[in-house]
């Protein structure tokens, strides 16, 4: 049996990828966690569709407003220095969204979950790119997008 240092491993994904894969894989479950739940969330918070729809799309408004400022700013930073920072904010929302009492707060929730991802998403593609050579950068943002994709068609299961 193979470890995740084995050969094969690090020619197939070297340069320390495989770690900023895992937490895209991670963080892209979020996209798709409420979809399974809408009904039951509906039901117990006693909302609208349209309400209900509001709690689902928050994390995507989360994302289009603040995709490409983060990209500027790590136009100036290192973000190895970030990116962690998208983890603790993306967890602070998945905690409030678990212990939300009321709706605004599973909203509130959803949208910090949203900015944590797009803190996650953009400073892990910088890097990607800055850590793979010419002749390996298309295919190593290919694995990104895979692997982004993955997690969220994983995260309804």
């Amino acid at each position: 049996m193979t470890g995740l240092g084995a050969p094969s491993v690090r020619r197939a994904i070297p340069d320390g990828k495989l770690g900023l894969y895992a937490m895209v894989f991670l963080a892209n479950m979020g996209w798709g966690v409420m979809s399974p739940v809408l009904a039951n969330v509906q039901a117990e918070f006693r909302v609208s569709v349209f309400e209900i729809a509001l709690a689902n799309s928050v994390f995507g408004l989360a994302r289009l407003i603040l995709d490409v400022p983060i990209g500027l700013v790590m136009d100036r930073m290192d973000p190895r220095l970030v990116r962690f920072s998208g983890a603790a904010v993306l967890a602070a929302g998945s905690v409030i969204c678990a212990l939300a009492g009321d709706f605004s707060s599973l909203l509130f929730g959803r949208f910090l979950h949203g900015v944590g991802a797009a803190i996650i998403q953009v400073t892990n593609m910088v890097w990607i790119s800055r850590l793979s050579t010419d002749e390996r950068r298309g295919r190593d943002l290919g694995i990104f997008q895979a692997v982004q994709q993955a997690g969220a068609s994983f995260s309804p299961i």
